[in-house]
């Protein structure tokens, strides 16, 4: 199937403009062969926006994105009565470019882009999971980044011992951990970087939850060092409802006798090191 061009622009809330700090919130996307017109906006997971920017509440947020909705429906029927209906895709990119064009206002286009694509509505989809809902960074990369970090600074240390990977457990139950101290057979300690922001509460605990049922298996068997530290990387404070989650997981942590930290908390990984 030959691929078409389109035309995109992705949304972005910028509340101070005189910082320049701006969150991608959506993404509107024209294919004028295919007469098709779509966008969509992020008013599912309004936490992460409205944690990054503090002093904006979701109200503000909902409003700014409930009229910039608006607007857009206005360009999908214009879109849709001339431009399509009679079949001009010059007319629908000079629209497009009308639309995206600057502006001052919180919720604003970036310069449009160019992307080749079968299908534009699943090119929409696409864009959408890449530039707002950020589907490449799993939790798998977030904690991977963590470790990099510990590790460089593990790296720093002059320590008799060094961490090293290694897997503990036995045939029944076992799990793979980035930084132990000790031989097989002989852990003294080990870290574990524990990534808690996902960006809502239930995938905090989808997260934390499998970890927490074989850290208790583990422990029960006496297959765990008796010092055991997780570094953990939570969401803000001002995120009532992810923040709870998290800290009902850091409980639960130090419930089972394990150390915890924030995993920028450098001095008391480095005096868990050394101690």
């Amino acid at each position: 199937m030959n691929k078409l061009a389109c035309r995109y622009a992705i949304v972005q809330f910028l509340p101070y403009p005189e910082t320049g700090e701006f969150a991608n919130v959506g993404v509107a996307l024209l294919c004028p062969e295919a007469k098709y017109f779509g966008y969509r906006l992020q008013t599912r997971r309004i936490g992460r926006v409205t944690a990054f920017f503090e002093d904006v509440g979701r109200t503000t947020y909902s409003r700014a994105l409930r009229l910039f909705a608006q607007e857009l429906e206005r360009a999908a029927k214009g879109l849709a009565e001339v431009a399509f209906a009679h079949d001009d895709p010059e007319a629908a990119r000079l629209a497009f470019g009308r639309l995206i064009h600057p502006r001052e206002a919180i919720v604003r286009f970036a310069p449009q882009r160019v992307y080749l694509a079968e299908a534009p509505e699943a090119a929409l989809e696409h864009l959408f999971g890449h530039y707002v809902d950020h589907e490449f960074v799993t939790r798998e990369y977030q904690e991977n980044q963590l470790e990099k970090r510990i590790a460089a600074m593990l790296r720093t240390m002059a320590l008799n011992q060094p961490f090293h990977p290694q897997v503990l457990g036995n045939d029944e139950v076992h799990a793979r951990f980035p930084f132990v101290q000790g031989g097989v057979g002989a852990a003294e300690k080990l870290i574990k970087p524990f990534f808690l922001a996902q960006d809502e509460p239930n995938r905090i605990y989808d997260h934390a939850d499998p970890w927490l049922q074989k850290m208790r298996r583990l422990r029960s068997r006496n297959l765990l060092p008796r010092r055991v530290l997780f570094t953990l990387d939570g969401p803000p404070a001002s995120d009532t409802k992810r923040y709870h989650a998290f800290d009902e997981i850091r409980q639960e942590l130090m419930a089972l006798d394990f150390e915890v930290t924030e995993a920028e908390e450098g001095v008391a990984i480095t005096r868990f090191a050394r101690s």
